[in-house]
Formats: structure tokens, C-alpha cells, sequence
């Protein structure tokens, strides 16, 4: 999930992180917490079948058992929860910087200091799906090549002339790490 990157010798011991695998982890982490949450709720409705007086030292001892354990899956719950908010906010940061840097989103510096990110009214090429080029070609923004790609797919362009008022589309991210 988590693994030392090569630094180059440059000595700054960077670490990379697999989103996709901290994404993954996400919804099984879920489903464990939801069973554990179960145990905690409802631990005493293991004991009914021990006997109702809880004379014997092995009933006493079970039920002592079942009680700790339900509260060490309390602790459990609310940790993971915790652990799965944390998780979930990486991903979502992860995310934001991925449409960051491939120009599907622009940051936007507020006069506050803070800043929001909002989407890219004008993304790169690379980074449109199907319906956007579509919708860039019908706006004139991009023009198809006269070759396609290695999947057989066709090839968009910067408009070169785009109409009046159209500004034609990156072909990559622009600005500053692009």
C-alpha cells in the first residue's frame, strides 16, 4: 500500500502510495466493522444460552468473556472508523490532485487565503472522455486528425481556427508541473 520510493541518491526518502489498493481496502474494512459493530451491540444475546444464573465458574467465566470481548469490539468500531474516515479522505485527496495535475480541475485561490477547485472549463484532450470530445468537436474547440490511435480510435486536435469566441482545447495540462 505504502512503499519507500527511489529517491535518485537525492536522499529525500519520498513514499508512494497505491491509491487504487487504499481504495480497495475501503469497502471489506467497511463490512468488518459492520460485523464487529453487531458483537458490540448485541454481545449479551450470546450468553443466553450459558444458563440464567451464572452460578458455574465456566458460565461465569464465558459471560465475563463475551462482556470484555463486546466492549473490545466497541473500541474496535471506533477505531476503524476512524482508520476508514482517514482512508477515505487520502482517496479523496489522492483524487483531487490526480484532476489537478491532468487539468480536469482548476484551483482557485480565494481572497481568505483558502482556495476551492473547480471544474476546468476548458480540459485537455487527454483527459476527455468520449461525450466531452464530442462536445468540444460540435463547439469547435477540437478538430479530429487524420489518423486514429492505436486502438483504432480517432484522433482530436487543437482546433487551429476555432470559431469566434471559441478558445480552442489543450492538448495537455497546462501550467506549472505539466
Amino acid at each position: 500500500m505504502v512503499n519507500q520510493a527511489p529517491d535518485g541518491g537525492g536522499g529525500s526518502g519520498a513514499f508512494a502510495v497505491d491509491v487504487e489498493t487504499v481504495r480497495a481496502v475501503i469497502p471489506p474494512l467497511l463490512d468488518s466493522l459492520e460485523v464487529a459493530r453487531e458483537v458490540w451491540k448485541h454481545h449479551e444475546k450470546m450468553t443466553e444460552g450459558l444458563g440464567a444464573d451464572g452460578t458455574t465458574g465456566v458460565e461465569r467465566t464465558a459471560k465475563e468473556f463475551l462482556r470484555r470481548w463486546g466492549h473490545a469490539m466497541g473500541l474496535v468500531v471506533k477505531d476503524g472508523e476512524a482508520i476508514t474516515q482517514a482512508l477515505a479522505v487520502t482517496v479523496q485527496q489522492y483524487d483531487l490532485a490526480e484532476a489537478v495535475a491532468t487539468g480536469l480541475m482548476l484551483r482557485n485561490d480565494l481572497p481568505d487565503g483558502t482556495a476551492q477547485y473547480i471544474p476546468n472549463p476548458n480540459p485537455p484532450i487527454s483527459v476527455m472522455n468520449p461525450e466531452q470530445l464530442a462536445a468540444a468537436e460540435a463547439q469547435g474547440k477540437v478538430v479530429r486528425a487524420p489518423t486514429v490511435n492505436a486502438d483504432g480510435h480517432p484522433v482530436y486536435v487543437p482546433n487551429p481556427n476555432p470559431p469566434e469566441g471559441v478558445t480552442a482545447a489543450p492538448a495537455k495540462p497546462q501550467g506549472a508541473g505539466a
